[in-house]
């Protein structure tokens, strides 16, 4: 990349990649700074001009004092994953149907029949 420090340098740079990638669903921006003008730039033309997902994230949170960060390399990924249509995690219930409708009607019959009794008293 030729300007790591002005917008342009970015779009220039999705634009070599575009081109050499053609059946492209996200791009990966490292950024050099948090520049809000260079992140605005880089999502408004990855959605508008291509169509695809992008995920931007700062080189300085990328590393740790060990090399990668893995709780910062985990955030990125489970946040790509959702980008493209997964789901970060499935949870199975592992109650039937039934007994969720029994404790709903119990909890239900319970807090009305407290709220009846505290309205007698009034």
């Amino acid at each position: 990349m030729s300007d790591c420090g002005n917008p342009r340098g970015y779009v220039e740079a999705i634009n070599q990649g575009m081109a050499r990638v053609k059946d492209c669903q996200l791009f990966f921006v490292i950024l050099s700074t948090p520049a809000s003008d260079i992140y605005n730039a880089v999502k408004q033309h990855c959605n508008m001009d291509f169509g695809i997902q992008s995920q931007c994230f700062l080189a300085k949170q990328c590393m740790g004092h060990r090399g990668l960060n893995p709780s910062v390399m985990t955030k990125v990924v489970i946040q790509i994953n959702a980008k493209l249509g997964g789901a970060p995690w499935i949870v199975e219930n592992p109650f039937p149907k039934k007994v969720w409708q029994s404790t709903i009607v119990s909890l239900t019959s319970s807090i009305l029949r407290k709220s009846l009794e505290s309205r007698k008293r009034e």
